[in-house]
């Protein structure tokens, strides 16, 4: 076989056939996503683990503890750090919810930790972190969760009791007496209902 026959037929062998093409082009794509992935999840951790540390160090002043002297040394420090207020707070609330640090391998972001940290129970916060995990929760869907107030309305998760039942009354008219515990949106009202039966005469003003 000529030396020309010989390059023909090795070029033929170097080229990948279409199944092989897209197998290698997928294989590929997976090495990439994963790689990014990883990238994405170690940025995020090292940006928890930035908070944290600042909250840490924040904390040991113990500035923040008279509210006055507090906030006026966040804000000089804001301003220094070209930082938002707000941040440094919450990296406070971070160190201070969290004592032993940024937990390994969480699949939570900031974005989800900035909610936690809104809601000051400590079994509250507990369950809202541990569903947002189990469920994997956007940041928007935690945020809903917990204007919801679900930690509440779970009696498995919440207090232990489950809620009393309202029966629909016989006979007289019967009133309602609502106190609005919490407005959820546009559409939702969280409310403490109270009932009280009056005679036929009465009539309310």
């Amino acid at each position: 076989m000529g030396s020309a026959a010989k390059g023909k037929e090795m070029a033929k062998n170097l080229v990948l056939s279409g199944q092989n093409f897209d197998k290698l082009v997928l294989d590929l794509r997976k090495i990439i996503d994963a790689g990014r992935a990883r990238a994405q999840a170690a940025a995020n951790f090292e940006l928890m683990r930035t908070y944290w540390n600042c909250g840490a160090r924040i904390a040991r002043e113990r500035i923040t503890e008279n509210s006055g002297y507090g906030q006026s040394i966040m804000e000089r420090l804001a301003n220094e750090l070209h930082a938002d207020r707000t941040t440094l707070v919450r990296c406070v609330l971070y160190h201070q919810y969290y004592p032993k640090g940024v937990p390994q391998n969480t699949p939570l972001t900031w974005a989800h930790v900035r909610e936690l940290l809104s809601v000051k129970v400590d079994k509250a916060r507990q369950f809202y972190e541990t569903t947002a995990i189990e469920k994997k929760w956007t940041r928007d869907a935690l945020v809903k969760a917990i204007q919801a107030d679900h930690f509440g309305e779970d009696p498995t998760k919440g207090n232990g009791t489950t809620p009393k039942r309202l029966k629909r009354p016989a006979g007289e008219p019967f009133i309602y007496r609502a106190t609005i515990l919490r407005v959820v949106d546009g559409d939702t009202l969280l409310v403490r209902l109270c009932g009280q039966s009056f005679g036929p005469s009465f009539s309310p003003s």
